[in-house]
């Protein structure tokens, strides 16, 4: 290997061990909390005596506690504080997760899912693309796009190692376990991958590291247009990430082919990022929102009008669309209000966006239980037209103004 690739690959490398490092610490955050009830739900509610809905229901608790601290959390992100308060959102996490372990009733199990609560709101999503804008400098939205094809397969990789966990030792068991591995290796791992920060390539550092974003007297119209666009397509997202199968079943697919079909999701989603990896800055995220937003309210579109095959249509179209509009949800706070204000913009559009996730799945439910399917596909698609017009609108009052 030449002396030049050596140099390449050495000044490279922090930057990649602050990727793989944040993403498997998200891959492991996320299996022990969000998805944590898919595979011991069953478990816990025939040990505890709690209805599976209310064993769900932590969930829901844990995105509320998580959305009332986020705000004052960002600020404190912005302060360069991420190598801090992920370490300790680690320990929490453990602290967490005992407390699931040891629940008895309906006390003890909400109050570990306030706790849990806690945690997520320091050591999940936010905290970690905060670190990555204040630390990857240039590189910062690749790394972003790098870090979420990590989170997209958090799922993929958690729910088989907590169903063997659980088969083996029991759902208790599995709880201590999980809440020692944040004890003993994330808390310590993520204070020594944090502790330095990254410096670019010296033939390639720019006169500043990321953009600065929009002036700090148009931040207030930013907001007001982007909040309503990120509630709206979270709340489709999220509030069909746990009824996609019953979904596609009403869309008239069989139940084996809706799960397969759902099994997609995962998949489409992260193709999604890898076409946004492969594409570079060479676009604004402003019109990965816009691509999004329309594919969003297209893929509604697809059963209302009675296409042909449409749950197959339907499913490539939304899992695309989510999955753009997921990125899109990480890069355009960085690209309006620059890296030093990142952790207070995300942290401001988390406790709007969180309250939307944590309600988006009861919604649904009570939709197509009482309402129908024809109400939740216009709603979904109304909210994906909306989300359109907000991502056109801050294209054309932010992009083109600095052309």
């Amino acid at each position: 290997m030449s002396l030049a690739r050596t140099q390449g690959f050495a000044a490279h490398f922090p930057l990649a061990r602050l990727i793989g490092g944040l993403g498997a610490g998200q891959i492991v955050g996320w299996g022990t909390s969000f998805y944590l009830p898919t595979i011991l739900a069953g478990d816990i509610s025939r040990d505890v005596g709690l209805s599976e809905e209310v064993v769900y229901g932590g969930v829901t608790v844990m995105l509320l506690v998580s959305a009332s601290l986020a705000p004052w959390l960002g600020r404190r992100l912005d302060r360069g504080g991420a190598g801090a308060i992920m370490p300790l959102g680690s320990v929490i996490m453990g602290g967490a997760l005992m407390l699931v372990g040891v629940s008895t009733g309906l006390a003890t199990y909400l109050l570990a899912w306030v706790v849990m609560g806690i945690a997520s709101s320091m050591l999940l999503t936010n905290s970690a693309f905060v670190a990555v804008a204040q630390l990857a400098g240039a590189g910062a939205r690749r790394a972003m796009t790098v870090l979420m094809l990590f989170t997209g397969v958090a799922s993929s990789v958690a729910w088989p190692v907590l169903s063997f966990l659980d088969g083996s030792l029991g759902w208790r068991a599995t709880c201590f376990v999980l809440a020692l591995m944040h004890l003993l290796v994330s808390a310590p791992f993520h204070w020594w991958l944090l502790r330095a920060k990254i410096a670019p390539p010296p033939a390639t550092t720019p006169a500043r590291s990321v953009a600065e974003g929009i002036s700090p007297s148009l931040h207030k119209i930013a907001f007001a247009i982007l909040v309503p666009c990120m509630c709206l397509s979270g709340f489709i997202s999220w509030g069909l990430s746990v009824h996609i199968v019953d979904l596609l079943r009403h869309l008239g697919a069989e139940r084996a082919q809706a799960i397969s079909l759902a099994s997609l999701l995962g998949v489409l989603q992260v193709s999604s990022r890898f076409i946004d990896l492969a594409m570079g800055s060479r676009h604004t995220p402003l019109l990965t929102g816009i691509v999004a937003g329309a594919l969003l309210s297209a893929s509604f579109a697809i059963p209302l009008t009675g296409a042909s095959g449409s749950p197959a249509v339907f499913m490539i179209v939304y899992g695309v669309a989510t999955g753009s509009m997921s990125l899109a949800r990480v890069m355009i706070p960085l690209a309006l209000f620059g890296s030093r204000s990142y952790g207070r913009a995300t942290g401001v559009l988390a406790g709007f966006q969180n309250v939307a996730f944590a309600l988006a799945p009861l919604a649904y439910a009570a939709m197509f239980e009482r309402i129908g399917l024809s109400f939740a596909l216009w709603l979904s698609f109304t909210s994906g037209v909306l989300t359109l017009i907000g991502m056109i609108t801050l294209f054309t009052l932010f992009t083109l103004r600095r052309g």
